[in-house]
């Protein structure tokens, strides 16, 4: 295990690495698998404010210029019948440092080939008359009797010419190099005495995420809902009212308010009720007069009757009925009458 020391070296020479040949989102994803051992995709995209598409995308980059690693394994989330494929991005630091170490030493030599290249082309100059010439113009200027290089204009002896705008930036093309480069040249010179074991990504991500997974599962749930106070209050229960039906007023007030909208919707305007010029009533104004009277008369009768709903039925009076009894009476006999 590397000590406090050797990880802040490597996580330096990360950066480091990270801001010399990559653009920022690059750079956010070096510094965030430098402060973390293994990240999982969908960890590091909700880091990165990302899709995971576009994680995948910046992802293949990395991992063609073999700086970061990925391990894939299948899991199966708890409730789900089909297993799902999951990433685990990390940094071998051992193999990061033999890549960089390669890719500087490519960009050594391929400075080193163009310098050369412009070096053979340099030219030649007389410094008498600074006449320059270029190397497919030696075989004019060559004295095979003096074994120089001598100038057509003044005779002089020609030299090589140092002085030349594309040798000057030759020379320095190198200088600059190591001077941008010389915080992971020295990073990488710290490694070399570093002793970088592999690390065993299986045996991380199941005394990490696993455990990670199951402690959360024993535990209550932390993320917060939009919305919420957060405060803790209890659920105080759920009340139910009830509403009374409506007194007799009530009923006849909503009625008349929606008669009156019903006719200030059906209302005609003014110029086809009356006559704009003697202001009598046409015949549309006429009908509607009737209408209004009609339609009161009518809301008075509802009103009524239903104001007469408690006293009774209302309907035609009944007239009593006399009932006699008739008596039964013993006919009086005249037994005198008999006799005679």
């Amino acid at each position: 295990m590397a000590t406090k020391e050797e990880q802040e070296t490597l996580r330096l020479l990360v950066q480091h690495v990270a801001r010399g040949f990559y653009e920022p989102k690059y750079i956010i994803i070096l510094d965030q698998l430098a402060r973390h051992p293994v990240l999982k995709d969908d960890d590091l995209a909700g880091r990165m404010g990302l899709q995971a598409k576009e994680l995948n995308k910046l992802m293949a980059v990395l991992g063609n210029d073999r700086l970061v690693q990925v391990y894939r394994q299948n899991e199966l989330k708890e409730g789900a019948q089909r297993s799902v494929g999951r990433q685990y991005y990390y940094i071998d630091y051992k193999h990061f440092c033999d890549v960089v170490k390669w890719r500087i030493a490519e960009m050594r030599r391929i400075i080193d080939s163009s310098l050369r290249n412009e070096l053979d082309n340099k030219g030649y100059i007389c410094p008498q008359c600074g006449k320059s010439y270029t190397p497919l113009e030696v075989d004019k200027i060559m004295n095979f009797d003096k074994g120089i290089l001598v100038c057509e204009i003044c005779q002089g002896e020609v030299i090589d010419n140092e002085n030349a705008e594309s040798v000057k930036g030759s020379q320095d093309r190198m200088q600059r190099f190591n001077r941008a480069m010389r915080f992971v040249i020295e990073g990488l010179r710290k490694t070399e005495s570093m002793v970088l074991p592999a690390l065993d990504v299986p045996s991380w991500i199941t005394n990490n995420v696993v455990d990670g997974d199951k402690q959360k599962a024993g535990q209550p749930s932390s993320l917060k809902i939009a919305g919420s106070s957060g405060s803790g209050r209890q659920d105080e229960g759920i009340g139910i009212v009830m509403s009374m039906d409506k007194d007799e007023a009530t009923r006849q007030q909503e009625r008349d308010a929606e008669a009156a909208a019903k006719r200030q919707q059906n209302v005609l305007p003014a110029w086809h009720l009356k006559s704009t010029i003697s202001g009598d009533l046409t015949a549309l104004g006429i009908q509607e007069s009737a209408r209004t009277i009609a339609s009161t008369s009518q809301t008075v009768l509802a009103s009524s009757d239903e104001s007469l709903k408690g006293l009774g039925t209302i309907g035609p009076s009944r007239v009593p009925q006399v009932t006699r009894q008739v008596e039964d009476v013993k006919p009086e006999i005249n037994h005198e009458a008999d006799c005679k």
